[in-house]
Formats: C-alpha cells, sequence, structure tokens
C-alpha cells in the first residue's frame, strides 16, 4: 500500500466527491424540468375540455393557430394541440388578457362576417390566410383590435411551440 506521499493528489477533496455522489443518487427524483421536443406531436387526449374557451371556439383557436404555425415536414400547432395550450395560458393570465382574447374573438368573427358573410371556420385554408394577412396590414385601415388580437394569438402560438 503506497504511503501519503506516494499517493498522488486529487483536486477534489473527499467531502466534494461524497457530496456529488449523494447527488447523483438523488437525480432521478428529481421530475424534468426540459421543455417537450418542440416538433413533436402532442398527445391527443380525447378528455381535454376547455378550461377558458367557450367550446364553440376551440375549433377556430385551432384552426387560427394552425394559420400561424402550419403543418409542413413538421407538426403544426393543431397536430402539438396548440389551441389546448393557448386555452390553459388564458386560464391562467390576468382578466385584462383573458378580457382581451374574448374581445379579439369576437371582433374577428364579426369582421370575417361583415366582409365575407361567413363564419371564420367555415373559410378554405387559403381564404383563412387571405383574412389574416390583410387583418396583420397596419398600412390598412382596418380596426387595431384585429391586428392586436393576431398578436395575441401569434405570440401564444409561438410560445406553445417551444413548451
Amino acid at each position: 500500500m503506497p504511503s501519503d506521499r506516494e499517493r498522488p493528489r486529487s483536486s477534489i477533496s473527499r467531502r466534494a466527491a461524497l457530496r456529488i455522489i449523494g447527488s447523483a443518487a438523488a437525480f432521478p427524483l428529481i421530475p424534468p424540468v426540459l421543455p417537450r421536443n418542440p416538433w413533436a406531436p402532442a398527445a391527443v387526449d380525447a378528455s381535454w375540455q376547455p378550461r377558458f374557451l367557450d367550446p364553440k371556439d376551440v375549433e377556430t383557436v385551432a384552426r387560427l393557430s394552425e394559420c400561424v404555425l402550419p403543418r409542413t415536414d413538421r407538426p403544426g400547432a393543431r397536430s402539438r394541440a396548440a389551441h389546448e395550450y393557448i386555452d390553459l395560458a388564458l386560464s391562467r393570465a390576468e382578466p385584462r388578457v383573458q378580457n382581451a382574447f374574448s374581445d379579439g374573438l369576437s371582433w374577428l368573427e364579426s369582421y370575417v362576417f361583415s366582409s365575407r358573410q361567413r363564419k371564420f371556420n367555415e373559410l378554405d385554408r387559403s381564404e383563412q390566410r387571405r383574412l389574416l394577412t390583410e387583418i396583420s396590414d397596419t398600412s390598412r385601415s382596418c380596426d387595431p383590435r384585429g391586428h392586436a388580437f393576431l398578436t395575441q394569438i401569434k405570440q401564444l402560438t409561438i410560445e406553445d411551440s417551444w413548451q
């Protein structure tokens, strides 16, 4: 057995090594904190019920978010269940944020009906995109509530993609 003088000195103390080993043993007890893969489809939960959104508005929110983040070679907002995330985020939001979203959704439906004589969900995908482009264009005389609402839905959809 080598004497203390012959043993090489390590840069880590025995106490520090034990602390690391003890921490590593507890690691499996810590819940995962990394975000889910942003490109993986969300698990479909047939039992999901909206907390904030009116059930009649869920499809509209799903279609809006799909227009923001469409399916390409990667899952779009709909297959990632962005509408569920948006509903959850709004259920936890301040009342002024909730009211702004509800008012924006109502504004959108009335704008679509007055300009297209149909509901948003009755428009085909290309017409929905044209309409949203029109509303997003601040140089037009479109109501600023529409632009504010689209900004909110875009932020929530993109936020979901990084959860």
